[in-house]
């Protein structure tokens, strides 16, 4: 009976002045204010107008100096995933509403540097610390949402997805930020997502690899491995649109977002998401053995696939490239056994085991993880091929400074 609202009256009603009052004195009186205000936890459901006054006041602390009272209110907003009254607040009007401050405090980190030198003076940008405070609680208090909450993931968290891809680029420097990215990414990509949620975040997907930065793409491309893989039961309808995504970045201007696009392709065809077909090897060779006077046809495989406007050689190479990283994609596929694709896709590329640096490396990383997956078990693998295939193989796969 000590938590009826209506005995402890006074006492709320001394909390709402506390929390309407905007003096900070210093960030200790501030921290524990921030903490008396947080004993009104025991009231739960009971004062849910207090509750909305906390959380709008908590807003705008997202972006606060003190390390100790972001942590507060990364600590307090968690509350919100759990509530699903009428009067409470709500936590996809709360994601919705730092959305877009999150975008606007990326812009602001893009364009202004952390650190200022001039004159031998070192000094830190104000405005990009105040931006670099709000991604870092953002973060947090998503991290918070999936170990606290029990129904985690909403529409809102998924529409703040791309961000997160956005963000990637920042965690050069700073490993706090770099993990805590890769923490709330994962927690999405391996919670459970009905229909509806893996709709909206396919679509994302979607927008993020048009995005400029290459960071954001490849971060996209790596992520869709554990969406698939963690939703592998529900997600078989989405199978070609996620195949044809892939594929289109495999067409992508950045070598990086390039090899993450067959390493995702790769891991399609090996859980069985994606079936290995005839066609698929018949393209990818096809594309490997492109013959640059053919304008046309290379010209059409780069716009069918999305690809990005350029000069006729550097077609012609990226076009060869997309066929290598698909074949090495197909061998990669079955590091425990050996489809009936592998052996010839394993001779065709070894056609290439000469050709540019470029995709000579790409060649010789594939053939050296299929040698190291093989090993154990190659007594039984090598009857897969034909005495012929084998002699080339083995040419490929023994260092040509071993003749030397």
């Amino acid at each position: 009976e000590n938590m009826d609202p209506r005995r402890m009256n006074r006492l709320i009603e001394f909390f709402r002045i506390f929390i309407n009052n905007q003096t900070v004195v210093n960030t200790l009186h501030e921290t524990f204010r921030r903490s008396l205000i947080e004993s009104l936890r025991n009231f739960q459901w009971r004062i849910p107008s207090i509750w909305c006054s906390i959380h709008e006041q908590a807003k705008m602390l997202l972006d606060h100096p003190s390390k100790s009272i972001r942590d507060y209110v990364a600590g307090l907003d968690i509350t919100l995933s759990n509530k699903n009254l009428i009067h409470e607040p709500d936590v996809n009007q709360f994601v919705d509403d730092i959305c877009e401050r999150l975008r606007e405090a990326i812009e602001v980190y893009d364009k202004k540097p952390l650190i200022n030198a001039s004159n031998q003076a070192i000094t830190m940008e104000f405005e990009a610390c105040k931006a670099l405070n709000f991604m870092e609680t953002v973060l947090q208090i998503l991290k918070s949402f999936f170990f606290w909450s029990r129904q985690p993931v909403k529409d809102s968290l998924i529409r703040i997805f791309p961000s997160l891809c956005e963000m990637e680029s920042f965690g050069a420097n700073n490993d706090t930020l770099k993990d805590s990215l890769l923490i709330s990414r994962m927690n999405i990509g391996t919670s459970y997502l009905h229909e509806q949620l893996l709709e909206a975040l396919i679509q994302q997907l979607e927008q993020v690899c048009m995005n400029p930065k290459r960071h954001a793409r490849r971060t996209a491309i790596d992520f869709i491995q554990n969406m698939i893989f963690s939703n592998l039961f529900n997600a078989r309808q989405y199978a070609k649109q996620l195949h044809r995504l892939v594929i289109k970045c495999l067409f992508d201007e950045q070598l990086e977002v390039r090899l993450s696009a067959s390493t995702t392709l790769s891991s399609f065809y090996q859980c069985g998401y994606v079936q290995v077909t005839d066609k698929d090897l018949q393209y990818f060779r096809m594309m490997s053995k492109i013959d640059g006077k053919k304008v046309t046809l290379t010209k059409n495989i780069i716009t069918q696939h999305g690809g990005s406007q350029c000069e006729l050689y550097d077609h012609v190479i990226l076009i060869i490239i997309v066929g290598i990283l698909g074949l090495c994609a197909i061998i990669l596929s079955g590091p425990y056994d050996i489809s009936s694709f592998v052996p010839d896709a394993l001779i065709f590329l070894c056609e290439h085991s000469n050709d540019r640096h470029m995709i000579q490396k790409s060649i010789h990383q594939c053939l050296s993880e299929f040698r190291r997956t093989h090993y154990d078990s190659w007594h039984e693998h090598q009857r897969s091929f034909t005495k012929d295939q084998l002699l080339i193989l083995t040419d490929a796969l023994i260092s040509h400074s071993y003749y030397v």
